[in-house]
């Protein structure tokens, strides 16, 4: 371990793009949630709306 040593900031790689999987998974949850809201409550709206108990 003695050869080791810090990185300048010249070495670091500045071209690779970051990690993006967590806001595709956020974002398609996200869009089916709405999807299937908009699905309910144009369901509700063709019925009539909440039938009254």
């Amino acid at each position: 371990m003695s050869s080791y040593r810090r990185p300048t900031d010249d070495e670091h790689d500045d071209d690779h793009e970051p990690p993006r999987g967590a806001l595709m998974i956020t974002l398609g949850f996200l869009l089916a949630m709405s999807i299937l809201w908009m699905q309910v409550y144009l369901t509700l709206l063709n019925n009539g709306g909440i039938p009254a108990s």
